[in-house]
């Protein structure tokens, strides 16, 4: 399952496809529990393949790393974003500081911050640093996390500062991606298709079950709930991804749509909101039948408005979305 040129794990392409896709999905016009479905498991598989691909490394490089994948982009997309809202027609310049403001702020609580989906970002570097400089160095500082986040979850205490909220919630799956690694824990599930499509069909029932209960990834009364059903949804995808990587060997064509949108779920995640209501728009005079269809089709089309400036911004300013310039790049520059 990893392509023998480049290295990379196929499935884990695959994974982050079905994942971004799905939390485009989820941010149409679906109904109540297909939206508890998805967000049962959505943005936990992001923290879990965060913590699947950690690698261990000296302070520093963890830093440098960190900066350049999560804190320029989510600063630089940011302040794209503001700029355009201000300038945008109708737009009010004197309210740029209080936009910029949202920066330090990191959720979309704060009335002013300009793109709600844009909180994962100061939410995984804070589990990122979390991990490093806490957890990684002393297992037990982890059940005080757990303890804080128990505490916040059953108090329905959300979109705090930073989004530290999810951001307890969400590492514990960081950390159940950190564990997968260490103990190869998809070795025997992955070992045969009959395996990957009976985990994969418990793992749908067991995420259908806690969806039925109500979306218990926020907050609420189910906290045991929330994380259970979250490993669940996110063995269910990965079961998914690995049978669907079996099946694109030899499939090259095949295998770069996955990997082209698995490298650039970062561009996806902050500008989907904008393409999604064009996409919308343009698919309103289609017959496309009932709300979940036209989401599922609205959602495809969003990410593939989005391609023609990917592009753009990985020839120009690769930085902008966490990826190192190439040296034909920075010959153009």
């Amino acid at each position: 399952m990893t392509g023998p040129a480049d290295g990379r794990t196929v499935w884990i392409d695959v994974a982050k496809s079905v994942g971004i896709y799905l939390v485009v999905l989820s941010h149409g016009d679906l109904n109540e529990f297909a939206d508890s479905f998805l967000f049962t498991f959505h943005v936990p598989l992001f923290f879990f393949i965060s913590g699947y691909l950690a690698k261990p490394q000296t302070d520093a490089a963890f830093l440098r790393g960190l900066g350049r994948r999560l804190l320029l982009p989510y600063v630089g997309i940011y302040v794209v974003i503001a700029l355009v809202d201000v300038l945008r027609p109708g737009g009010d310049v004197h309210a740029l500081p209080l936009a910029l403001a949202g920066i330090a702020y990191g959720t979309h609580s704060y009335p002013y911050f300009v793109n709600a989906a844009m909180w994962f970002l100061p939410s995984l570097i804070t589990v990122e640093i979390l991990y490093v400089f806490c957890v990684r160095r002393l297992a037990l500082s982890y059940l005080l996390f757990l303890g804080a986040s128990f505490v916040l979850y059953r108090q329905h205490y959300v979109d705090l500062f930073l989004s530290v909220d999810l951001s307890l919630l969400g590492l514990n799956y960081f950390l159940a991606g950190v564990l997968a690694k260490r103990f190869d824990a998809f070795r025997w599930i992955g070992a045969g298709r009959l395996r990957l499509a009976g985990a994969g069909a418990v793992c749908i029932a067991c995420t259908a079950a806690a969806a039925a209960v109500g979306n218990v990834w926020y907050a609420g009364d189910h906290y045991l709930l929330s994380l259970a059903a979250g490993l669940a949804g996110i063995l269910m995808v990965v079961s998914i991804a690995m049978l669907t990587a079996t099946a694109l060997a030899g499939r090259s064509v095949a295998r770069s749509v996955f990997t082209f949108v698995s490298s650039n779920t970062l561009f996806i995640l902050c500008f989907h909101l904008f393409s999604s209501p064009a996409a919308a728009a343009l698919l309103a005079p289609l017959a496309l039948g009932p709300p979940l269809t036209r989401g599922l089709v609205t959602a495809a089309a969003s990410i593939a408005l989005l391609v023609p400036f990917i592009l753009l911004v990985r020839r120009f300013v690769p930085e902008l979305i966490g990826l190192r310039r190439t040296p034909a790049a920075r010959q153009v520059a």
